[in-house]
């Protein structure tokens, strides 16, 4: 099988259960409740995006709001992939778990899992977890994911592949806790909680209503591992593709790329709303980081645009 994974959402691993959308919304702007991410963990070890057969592991997804926080419903099912080489992924032989949230709840959506241990000594070195992400409706499965969905009301269908480590090569996921935040030139740490007001937002940074601004993000050389070239065995760094959202103002591109010799900093402008209410309003940023092998990591950097 391919030793690869796709990604949330460049390679169409995430479908929006009513249609295609509306082709003119830019992708960089939350303005619907919206998974943009997905992570595996091995128990006992989060940083390996990897498990062994025999393995306790878990996925954990990204659901990212426009405004408050909403409860959503979700159901998933784990198989071996099938070897694709574009597109959705497929099952190549029945789930062995399947995880199911009928209850909406504002938890993040995961499912925990153990590899079987019988893919020792096999060929099947990735998995698939293919589902549902529910904001109305009942999460229904079905044997494919096109069949899948959400019985009487609206949501995403969702997949994720990742990797089984099956000899000493793996996969360690990249870590944000390392990584620098910048809002023009100033460090932009981590707001205490998610309002959605300007008053419950604690003390992040203030910028005026339609001014640009510069936000700037650099990851740690230690995110970007080492990978063999097979056609003539030299090391390079792996590439970090990196995705931006906001949920309000207007970034000026939805994906960046740290790759090859080009620094670890990574720049791009936005322009805050030029109509906000009276007390502001909170504009939340999502930062996914994803190497081209599984790993993933994201953090949320918050702001208060003033009139």
């Amino acid at each position: 099988m391919r030793r690869t994974a796709s990604t949330l959402p460049t390679l169409a691993a995430i479908a929006i259960l009513s249609g295609c959308g509306d082709p003119l919304k830019k992708p960089q702007l939350i303005e619907d409740t919206r998974v943009i991410g997905a992570r595996t963990e091995v128990q006992g070890d989060p940083s390996r995006a990897w498990p062994r057969p025999g393995e306790a592991a878990s996925v954990r997804w990204l659901v990212a709001y426009p405004g408050d926080p909403v409860p959503v419903s979700w159901a998933f099912q784990v198989c071996p992939a099938e070897d694709v080489a574009f597109g959705v992924p497929k099952c190549d032989s029945p789930p062995f778990e399947s995880v199911r949230q009928l209850n909406p709840s504002v938890d993040e959506p995961r499912v925990d899992l153990v590899v079987p241990p019988e893919l020792a000594g096999g060929n099947v070195d990735e998995l698939a977890v293919l589902g549902v992400v529910c904001t109305s409706g009942t999460p229904t499965l079905a044997d494919s994911l096109e069949k899948s969905g959400c019985s009487g009301g609206a949501g995403q269908r969702v997949s994720f592949t990742f990797g089984v480590q099956l000899g000493e090569t793996t996969n360690r996921n990249p870590d944000l806790a390392d990584a620098t935040f910048e809002l023009d030139a100033a460090e932009w740490l981590p707001a205490e909680g998610l309002g959605t007001s300007c008053s419950e937002a604690g003390q992040v940074p203030q910028v005026d209503a339609g001014s640009d601004h510069v936000l700037a993000f650099e990851i740690a050389e230690s995110d970007r591992e080492p990978l063999e070239v097979e056609y003539d065995f030299d090391e390079t760094s792996e590439a970090i593709q990196i995705s931006q959202f906001s949920t309000g103002g207007d970034l000026d591109r939805a994906y960046s790329v740290v790759e090859g010799d080009l620094p670890n900093r990574v720049e791009v402008g936005w322009t805050a709303p030029r109509e906000v209410a009276s007390d502001g309003q909170v504009v939340r940023f999502y930062f996914v980081a994803r190497d081209p092998r599984g790993g993933a990591d994201w953090a949320v950097r918050t702001l208060c645009v003033t009139p």
